[in-house]
């Protein structure tokens, strides 16, 4: 949360201070009696007081204003009050009270913030602006008089935001101000009927190279895990389809059977863990199950994509998946291999409509996301502001560059955006999905907030 004054607190701080003047002032009145100095040292101090109240009401409903006047002391301006919405104006005024002519303004400068948010000089080493902060300061007195000043900080207000959670309907142009389902573009992501975005799964198919296709059992003989390219293949969760041996085929997989899908007559599956480690039941017509992890054994696949270690049949015994694993065997320069590995990873992208807020001074404050990130995988962000809704969309992350992403600790923890994206009205945000170990990331919803 940014530190600083609200608005209330300076209304507050307004109205304590003109109650302990006028007390101040009646304890005085029967020792000293009031004087022609203290009477216009009161009516400048109401001047400005009045003065405080009318600008902050004016930044209020006027941000774009208030961020297009110059800054510092040197540039004085003053608010026409005299018509409904106040409007601002270059210069000095002269108020009269009484015989006495005040003259009043006010002038802003801009506010610095260092990587805590607290408001510091902008000399200050780190300091950025906080184009959401404006210090004003209201000056009122008179000729070869005193003059009064007040300083105070505004804050912008109207906080707006947007939360999607489906992105069912496929890409759109143009711009939108309320959430659809649509999006710009995306590569490599799909969307779910459960509103998620899920990067695809990641493949792998046997290679074509002999003898590196190959298993060996020593009652069954060779297993051909390739059969021309129709045979078997990896993915993130399982092996699919089957091997080839003279005794019939071993199937992988019910889903992917060579007769097709039989998993209402029976389920199985050798699953992947992701990380390589293979586990689960293949099933053949003449011998039955064979299990590929037990007590003291089970087929691997390493970060080159080699498969290791043994498969277990209870007629058929040991099914050797690389024959460097049985130095006991008369046949040694055999293995299977695939081109998936677990260290594979996969990325994608989703970049969204064009939001329109309706202000050309808009700042984005912060954005929450909210989905699943498992152990190694990523989910990053990047936006793009633009004063024309066809852009163009220079997507950056917090170093400014295309180069880094903004990366939340996790789901549903806010992630500040500080004062990177500011003065725009149209705005896109881009989401990033990398996978590990064949494991992907999941978002369900983004909540993105600016303030206008």
């Amino acid at each position: 949360m940014k530190k600083g004054q609200t608005l209330i607190e300076v209304l507050i701080a307004v109205a304590v201070g003109a109650i302990l003047f006028v007390g101040a002032v009646s304890t005085l009145v029967p020792a000293t009696k009031i004087t022609p100095e203290t009477s216009k040292i009161a009516a400048g101090a109401a001047l400005v007081n009045g003065t405080i109240e009318n600008v902050t009401v004016w930044a209020g409903g006027n941000w774009d204003s208030l961020l297009s006047l110059s800054t510092t002391s040197a540039n004085p301006y003053h608010l026409i009050t005299s018509q409904s919405p106040f409007t601002v104006a270059t210069g000095t005024e002269a108020v009269t009270v009484g015989s006495t002519t005040y003259t009043r303004y006010f002038y802003v400068d801009d506010v610095y913030r260092d990587s805590s948010g607290n408001i510091v000089a902008s000399s200050t080493s780190g300091a950025t602006d906080d184009p959401s902060t404006m210090e004003i300061t209201v000056a009122s007195g008179w000729p070869l008089g005193t003059t009064t000043t007040v300083s105070f900080y505004v804050t912008r207000n109207g906080e707006n935001a947007l939360s999607q959670s489906t992105w069912t309907g496929g890409t759109a142009s143009g711009t939108v101000t309320t959430v659809t389902s649509t999006y710009s573009t995306s590569s490599n992501i799909t969307s779910s009927s459960t509103l998620t975005l899920t990067v695809t799964s990641t493949y792998g198919s046997i290679v074509s190279t002999t003898p590196h296709y190959f298993g060996w059992g020593d009652l069954l003989g060779w297993l051909d895990f390739w059969n021309n390219g129709s045979g078997a293949a990896v993915n993130s969760t399982n092996l699919t389809g089957y091997a080839s041996t003279s005794a019939g085929q071993i199937s992988l997989d019910c889903n992917t059977t060579s007769v097709g899908d039989i998993c209402g007559q029976s389920y199985y599956q050798v699953t992947n863990d992701g990380n390589g480690n293979l586990a689960g039941w293949a099933w053949s017509d003449p011998y039955g199950w064979i299990s590929f992890e037990g007590p003291g054994y089970q087929v691997t696949i390493n970060n080159s994509g080699i498969f290791h270690g043994f498969a277990w049949n209870d007629i058929l015994g040991w099914i050797a998946m690389n024959g460097a694993d049985c130095p006991s065997c008369v046949n040694q320069n055999y293995n299977v291999e695939t081109t998936w590995t677990p260290s594979l990873t996969q990325g994608g992208t989703l970049e969204s409509n064009t939001f329109d807020t309706g202000s050309n001074s808009s700042q984005l404050n912060s954005f929450v996301w909210q989905g699943t990130s498992p152990c190694g995988t990523c989910v990053e962000f990047q936006f793009a502001i633009s004063d024309s809704a066809n852009g163009p969309w220079n997507f950056t992350g917090p170093d400014g560059t295309s180069q880094s992403y903004w990366d939340p600790l996790g789901p549903n923890t806010p992630q500040s955006l500080g004062s990177s994206y500011a003065n725009f009205r149209y705005f896109r945000y881009l989401i990033k999905l990398t996978s590990s170990n064949g494991v992907s990331p999941e978002v369900t919803s983004v909540a993105v907030s600016w303030s206008s």
